[in-house]
C-alpha cells in the first residue's frame, strides 16, 4: 500500500548530534520520494522535533489503522499512549 513507516531508530549517545540519525532517515525515504509515486511516510515517536526538522508533520494516530491493529493493539499503553504520530507525504514538492 502507499503507507512506509520509519520504525526503531536509534544512534549510540557517543555520536548523537553528528547528523548521523537525519542521513539515515533521508536515506529511508530518498527511494521513496525517486520513485515519484505518491506515499506516507510515519513514525511513532517521542522526538516529534527531529521529525519536524525533516519535514515531517504532527497527525492524529487515527490516520493509522493498519499500525494500531496490528503493533500497537498487543502495546500495554495501548489505551493511554504516549507517543506522537508524525507523517511525511512523499513526493517532495
Amino acid at each position: 500500500n502507499d503507507l512506509y513507516e520509519i520504525r526503531s531508530l536509534a544512534v549510540s549517545k557517543a555520536f548523537h548530534n553528528n547528523g548521523i540519525a537525519s542521513k539515515l532517515v533521508r536515506e529511508c525515504i530518498r527511494p521513496l520520494n525517486e520513485s515519484g509515486k505518491e506515499v506516507r511516510v510515519f513514525a511513532l515517536t517521542y522526538r516529534d522535533n527531529f521529525f519536524k526538522n525533516l519535514g515531517f508533520s504532527i497527525v492524529d494516530k487515527e490516520l493509522f489503522p493498519e499500525k494500531i491493529w496490528s503493533d500497537c493493539e498487543q502495546c500495554p499503553k495501548f489505551h493511554n499512549c504516549d507517543e506522537i504520530a508524525v507523517m511525511l507525504q512523499l513526493p517532495l514538492k
